[in-house]
């Protein structure tokens, strides 16, 4: 079977989890390291209800829009963005482009290359969450992967959960480019900012036809 050489672009999904991780080490704080939220153990947190549509602004790329919390901080560079909440509560949500013409490179590979970013990253108690291959958003179909770890310095620990989406669109031709999508917070925390922050921001996602 032939194999697929990646080219060194494909070296961005790392260096987009490795963005993530020096974000949430510089928000500084501590917590224990755990086992994944998903199990229900998080659910004594208060409920934030969804930020509401008026305290949303909207980013316009070249190829989609998407909205996000006013409050949040925006960086754009070439044809990444990333969101970085300046709350109590730090989240993060990136979305990047890379081109992968005629989808000749699996949507897995950038999911593969970001988790393993997030796992050099974050090993302490590393695991990957029990989650469906792929979620619709606005008729497009992702797929997805999501983790758990934690990572010590100095005296201090850090759990943090995420999820990974890629998606091509168009979806096979000459000009299609991979999505890929992190969105990540404490462990701690995760569940309550998914409800109130990230899911108000992935159905605002819109591609331009």
């Amino acid at each position: 079977m032939r194999q697929i050489r990646l080219s060194p672009h494909w070296t961005l999904p790392i260096l987009l989890a490795l963005s993530l991780a020096l974000f949430l080490s510089a928000c500084g704080g501590s917590s224990s390291p755990g086992q994944s939220s998903s199990s229900g153990a998080q659910a004594a947190t208060p409920t934030t209800p969804p930020i509401a549509p008026a305290d949303m602004t909207t980013y316009q790329a070249q190829h989609y829009t998407i909205s996000y919390p006013k409050d949040w901080a925006k960086a754009v560079v070439g044809d990444n963005v990333t969101f970085t909440s300046t709350g109590a509560q730090k989240g993060y949500f990136a979305i990047e482009e890379i081109a992968n013409p005629d989808a000749i490179t699996p949507i897995s590979a950038g999911i593969t290359g970001s988790i393993n970013g997030l796992k050099t990253t974050f090993p302490d108690n590393f695991m990957q969450e029990q989650i469906p291959n792929t979620t619709t958003i606005n008729g497009v179909t992702w797929n997805q992967g999501g983790i758990t770890g934690g990572s010590s310095s100095n005296g201090q620990t850090r759990s943090i959960k995420a999820i990974v989406l890629g998606a091509n669109h168009p979806e096979k031709a000459a000009d299609t480019k991979l999505y890929l999508i992190i969105y990540a917070a404490d462990t701690k925390d995760f569940d309550q900012m998914a409800s109130s922050d990230f899911q108000p921001m992935l159905t605002s996602l819109k591609f331009n036809s």
